[in-house]
């Protein structure tokens, strides 16, 4: 039986001209013997004709000239029992069906469908099971209970009576229960008759405006005052006269800084009530381009002894003596007051009784029936300066 050579000759005594054949005998008949093996292991009866090729005769135990009549498979769909070599690898197609046909996937005996490692059930289950995992990985299939098939079947819900449409389900923190409950919703600010803001209120350019004439009130709460936070304020409707007034008997108070260490304007509520002007500490009154206009004049009546006159009744007074005249100081005196006095006397009283200082000391009235004399007199604060002006007829 012919066999494949394997024993190659050597090449020692031919490789130099001096070598003698007789010393190569051996290494020659080698190479004659694997020739003649290679030609015992191919066997070529014939010339070979286009695309025949050499198959192995084990029966014969040699290569012989055969057809190519077996060329393997075209298409995958040829393979009735296809196997992988490997991973499918889809490379960014999809694995399809035609005609409408399923995809089945059968896992040999008791192996599972495992799908991005997740094992499936293998077999189906009962009717209106569901899936469920155990959190490694493994699906099985689960009866889901029947819970309940009404709202007040839960546990934490009571529903009152028969549920009317519209009606909401609202949580009862006391009772850990949904509750059912009829809201009416506004349909306008106006239906709200107590409403009361949940945040800042904004206007978004529009006004806080009344019907019909009537009036827009802002009333806090008890001592509660109403803040305007703003650097203008204005007050008055189409060029008509403004008018900034209290509601009821108060004064009307006028000062800065919520009243710490600031001055005042005082309108005094009533008839021939005053305007006070204070300012704070040693701060002053100051008016420029006044017109000033007295008005009426003060009274003191027919009167003697000793008088105190109220500068805050006037600057401009009158009194009529019916006794000596004595004249210290003011009533309620401020720095920088002043007052003018008219003086009738007559011929029975003509001294006047003072600590004030009178320019030139002069003190004496005019003697003379039906004349009248008049008394000027500026406060600083600390003295009273008087002149006396006497002898008007």
């Amino acid at each position: 039986m012919p066999t494949w050579p394997s024993t190659k000759a050597g090449t020692t005594n031919l490789d130099a001209g001096t070598d003698k054949p007789s010393l190569a005998r051996a290494d020659l008949k080698q190479n004659v013997d694997n020739v003649n093996d290679i030609i015992d292991m191919i066997y070529i009866p014939s010339t070979p004709s286009n695309n025949q090729i050499l198959k192995y005769n084990s029966t014969n135990s040699r290569f012989e000239l055969a057809s190519d009549t077996d060329t393997g498979i075209t298409d995958v769909v040829q393979d009735t029992t296809p196997q992988l070599g490997g991973n499918l690898d889809v490379n960014g197609n999809s694995i399809v069906s035609a005609s409408n046909g399923n995809i089945a996937i059968t896992p040999n005996g008791t192996g599972s469908i495992v799908l991005d490692g997740q094992n499936w059930p293998q077999a189906d289950g009962t009717a209106d099971q569901v899936l469920k995992t155990n959190g490694s990985g493994q699906l099985s299939w689960t009866t889901v209970s029947a819970g309940a098939s009404t709202l007040d079947g839960l546990t934490d819900v009571t529903i009152t009576g028969t549920p009317s449409t519209g009606q909401l389900l609202y949580y009862n923190g006391a009772t850990s229960q949904w509750v059912n409950q009829t809201v009416s919703y506004l349909t306008a600010v106006g239906s709200d008759t107590s409403p009361t803001l949940g945040g800042n209120l904004t206007v978004s350019g529009y006004k806080i405006i009344s019907a019909s004439n009537g009036n827009v009130e802002i009333e806090p709460n008890g001592t509660g005052d109403v803040y305007l936070t703003a650097d203008t304020i204005r007050v008055g409707d189409s060029n008509a006269d403004a008018t900034i007034t209290t509601n009821g008997t108060g004064d009307l108070i006028l000062n800065t800084n919520s009243g710490s260490s600031s001055g005042s304007i005082t309108i005094a509520d009533g008839s021939n009530g005053n305007i006070t002007v204070s300012p704070n500490g040693t701060g002053k009154t100051k008016i420029s381009a006044i017109n000033y206009n007295e008005g009426a004049l003060y009274d003191l009546g027919t009167t003697g002894g000793t008088v105190a006159p109220d500068v805050a009744n006037g600057n401009v007074q009158k009194i009529t003596l019916n006794s000596a005249l004595t004249i210290n100081a003011f009533t309620n005196p401020v720095a920088g007051q002043s007052l003018t006095l008219i003086i009738y006397g007559g011929t029975s009283y003509t001294s006047i009784t003072s600590t004030m200082k009178f320019a030139g000391g002069i003190k004496t009235l005019t003697a003379t029936s039906g004349c009248i004399d008049i008394l000027s007199v500026y406060y600083d604060g600390t003295n009273y300066f008087a002149s006396l002006g006497k002898g008007f007829a």
